[in-house]
């Protein structure tokens, strides 16, 4: 039986799900605010993740996190010197950090980037591959079972939603190359019936 909040969430995700967005930047902005809003987090990101070059690529990042950080700018991040934010990805599982000073596994933060408290990341699975890290970081209070479980709820519906954004954009484009075939046979045929009419005038 789903629980109140569980509804809500769901509620949310559905609404995002209908939304026409510009870009997956744009998208992926909407499901960190939702994720944020459901675990009463201060920060978020989401990175994508290739299994067979076990690297990060940094994808985006809670749009108050650029409010706080200065870390330089990167694009992809090597598993092996990525810190305890991917745990998750190493032990296949959700990882909670309520104390980050104390964590054991933890190998610093680079200069400029924001204080780090507390943090929860999880891997997102498709066809049994990790594909994605989310994390949220800086609750008030501790993070527990019950955030965890809201923030599996919407990575397990997020993929679905930007495989069917990518599904719309390549029917998108392809509807658009179409058209320009189109334009093109419509164009011959016109030039066609104009040769044609001149030839005929001309005899």
């Amino acid at each position: 039986m789903q629980t109140p909040k569980e509804k809500h969430i769901l509620e949310s995700l559905l609404e995002l799900s209908q939304k026409t967005f510009q870009s997956e930047k744009e998208l992926t902005n909407e499901i960190l605010d939702v994720c944020l809003k459901y675990t009463g987090s201060e920060v978020g990101y989401f990175h994508f993740y290739n299994d067979d070059k076990k690297e990060i690529q940094l994808h985006n990042w809670s749009g108050n996190v650029f409010e706080k950080c200065y870390v330089e700018d990167q694009t992809h991040y090597d598993l092996a010197k990525a810190g305890i934010w991917a745990d998750c990805v190493r032990e296949r599982k959700p990882f909670i950090h309520n104390d980050y000073k104390k964590a054991k596994s933890k190998k610093g933060l680079p200069k400029g980037h924001f204080p780090l408290i507390r943090h929860m990341s999880l891997p997102v699975f498709w066809n049994k591959k990790i594909v994605a890290i989310i994390g949220v970081g800086n609750k008030k209070t501790n993070y527990n079972d019950d955030d965890r479980k809201n923030l599996e709820l919407l990575t397990s519906f997020m993929w679905r939603v930007l495989i069917q954004f990518h599904d719309r954009q390549a029917l998108e484009q392809k509807l658009k190359e179409l058209e320009k075939i189109n334009e093109l046979m419509i164009g011959r045929e016109l030039k066609m019936a104009e040769l044609k009419e001149e030839l005929k005038n001309r005899r």
